[in-house]
C-alpha cells in the first residue's frame, strides 16, 4: 500500500504544470511594427493588434488568438505573424484587407522566425526569453512547430533538447534550427525532411548557442563562453569548428556574404572569417571593444565601447581600419545606407558644456568626426536615408532632425517627450511613439516636416523586441 502511495506521489509530481512559466507584475505590454502603408501596435492583454492609418489618422482592430507576444513581418509587409501563446496557434495577417487565419502550433511556443516572403514561420520555446510562458501541463522541451503560410499546413517536429533559435536560407529552401546538443537542416517543403547534426561529442553535453547566421550553403554559429564558431555545411551536412580569440560580441555576414565579421570579448583583434573556403584572417584594432555594427550593404562595420571615447571604422572589404577619437563617449552608433557617413550618439551628463548632450557624424570619405550639441539627452534614433537622420530627445519634448551632408541639426518640437521612433518608407513618414500620455503617436511627413498626431489607441506600457 505504501508503494502504490509514493508511485502516486511520483507520478502527480511529474505531471505537474512546468515551474518555468512565471507571470510578469505587468502583463500590459505592448509592441510596435511598420508594414506596408500602415503602423501595428501588438497588445497580448487585449489579444488584439491595432491597424493604425498615418493619413487619415484612424485606427482599427484586429482579432487574434489568446495572449499574442511577439510578432514578424514579410520583407515586403504584405504579411505579419502573430504567435498567440495561451491559443497555442499563430495569426497570418495579410495587411492589405486586415484578414486572419488561425494556424496551430506547439504548446507554450514564446518566439517565432519568418523567412523573408513570410512564407515560412518556425514557432519554438526559447527558455533564454525572460516573461511569461502560459501553459499548464507538461512541456515539451523537444519540439518545434514548421509552418507553411501559404498552404496553411503545420508540422510538428522533434529535435534535440531545447532548440531555442532558428532561421532560413536566402532562398527558403531550407530551414536550420539550433538546440543544445544538435543542429537541425529541414527541407521547407513538406514533408519538411529533416537531418540532424551533432554539435557535442556526447549526447550527455551541450551547449548554448547564441548567435545563428546562414548563407545558402553554411550556417555559422556562436556559443555562449566560447571562442569557437560553428561552421555548419548545408549541402553536405557536417560541422568545422573554427577557433577565435574569445567569445563573440559581434558575428554578421559582411561584403555580401563574402566574410564572417566577428569581434570577440576582451581582444582587440576581430576576424574575418572567408564563407567559401573557411580561411580566417585576423585585423588588430588596436582597442579593446565591446559592440559592433555593419552597414547594410557590408562595406564597413563601426566598433565601439559603451561610454568609451574612442571608435574604430572597418573597410570590410580592404580589411583595414581607421581609428577615432573623440570628446565624449559612445553608446549608440548607426551607419548610412551609402556607406558614406556614420552618426554617434554619446553618453550624456557630466559637465555642464554645449556638449553635454550630443551627437557626432563620422564622414567616411574626409575622414573627420562633427560633433552636434542636443537641447537634452537622445534616447533614440533612426537613419532614414544617407542624408537625414532623426534622434529622439527625453525632457525636451521633440527630435533632433539630423542633415548628414550639412552635418546640422534643426529641432522639431513634439509633446510629451518622445520614446520610440521608426519609419514607414512607403509613406516617406517618421513615426514616434510618445512616453506620455500612453497611446499617443505622431507622424512625421519627412518631406515637409509637417507633424500629425493621433491619442488614445492604446494604453499600456512599451515592450521593443
Amino acid at each position: 500500500m505504501k508503494r502504490l502511495f509514493l508511485i502516486i506521489i511520483i507520478i502527480f509530481i511529474s505531471c505537474r504544470p512546468s515551474p518555468l512559466p512565471q507571470k510578469p507584475s505587468v502583463p500590459d505590454e505592448y509592441l510596435v511594427r511598420s508594414a506596408g502603408a500602415n503602423l501595428y501596435v501588438l497588445i497580448p492583454s487585449l489579444d488584439e493588434m491595432i491597424r493604425v492609418d498615418p493619413l487619415n489618422l484612424s485606427y482599427s482592430t484586429i482579432l487574434l488568438g489568446s495572449y499574442p507576444i511577439t510578432m514578424d513581418a514579410s520583407q515586403d509587409g504584405k504579411l505579419l505573424i502573430a504567435l498567440n501563446s495561451r491559443s497555442s496557434n499563430v495569426s497570418i495577417v495579410e495587411t492589405q484587407s486586415s484578414s486572419v487565419e488561425n494556424i496551430l502550433v506547439r504548446k507554450g511556443a514564446n518566439a517565432i522566425s519568418v523567412s523573408r516572403s513570410g512564407k515560412y514561420a518556425i514557432a519554438y520555446l526559447d527558455l533564454t526569453k525572460e516573461g511569461y510562458i502560459p501553459v499548464e501541463g507538461v512541456l515539451n522541451l523537444n519540439e518545434i512547430s514548421i509552418v507553411d503560410t501559404e498552404s496553411k499546413i503545420s508540422q510538428p517536429l522533434t529535435l534535440g533538447f531545447d532548440p531555442s533559435i532558428a532561421g532560413f536560407t536566402p532562398s527558403e529552401t531550407r530551414a536550420v534550427v539550433l538546440s543544445r546538443s544538435q543542429a537541425a537542416i529541414i527541407d521547407t517543403s513538406p514533408p519538411f525532411k529533416t537531418i540532424t547534426i551533432p554539435l557535442v561529442p556526447e549526447p550527455s553535453m551541450w551547449v548554448t548557442p547564441t548567435k545563428l547566421v546562414i548563407t545558402e550553403t553554411k550556417a555559422f554559429v556562436s556559443i555562449k563562453e566560447s571562442g569557437d564558431i560553428y561552421a555548419i555545411d548545408l549541402v553536405s551536412p557536417s560541422v568545422n569548428i573554427i577557433t577565435v580569440d574569445g567569445a563573440p560580441y559581434c558575428v554578421e555576414l559582411v561584403c555580401n556574404g563574402t566574410y564572417l565579421l566577428v569581434g570577440t570579448e576582451g581582444s582587440s583583434v576581430v576576424s574575418f572569417i572567408d564563407t567559401s573556403d573557411l580561411w580566417l584572417y585576423p585585423v588588430d584594432l588596436g582597442e579593446v571593444y565591446d559592440s559592433a555594427i555593419v552597414s547594410r550593404p557590408g562595406g564597413f562595420s563601426l566598433f565601439f565601447k559603451n561610454g568609451y571615447d574612442k571608435i574604430a571604422v572597418v573597410d570590410n572589404i580592404a580589411r583595414t581600419h581607421l581609428t577615432y577619437s573623440l570628446l565624449r563617449g559612445v553608446e549608440q552608433a548607426g551607419i548610412a545606407d551609402d556607406e558614406g557617413s556614420a552618426l554617434l550618439i554619446h553618453t550624456s551628463g557630466g559637465v555642464e558644456t554645449y556638449l553635454q548632450h550630443s551627437i557626432s557624424i563620422i564622414d567616411f570619405e574626409r575622414r573627420t568626426s562633427h560633433p552636434i550639441s542636443l537641447q537634452s539627452m537622445p534616447v533614440d534614433f533612426l537613419f532614414y536615408n544617407p542624408e537625414l537622420a532623426f534622434v529622439a530627445l527625453k525632457e525636451a519634448g521633440g527630435v533632433a532632425v539630423v542633415d548628414m551632408k550639412e552635418k546640422t541639426a534643426s529641432w522639431l518640437k513634439l509633446l510629451p517627450d518622445p520614446e520610440k521612433i521608426g519609419s514607414i518608407p512607403s509613406l516617406d513618414m517618421v513615426y514616434i511613439v510618445h512616453d506620455q500620455p500612453l497611446g499617443r503617436v505622431s507622424f512625421i511627413d519627412t518631406g515637409t516636416m509637417k507633424v500629425k498626431t493621433i491619442d488614445g489607441i492604446f494604453t499600456s506600457k512599451i515592450y521593443d523586441r
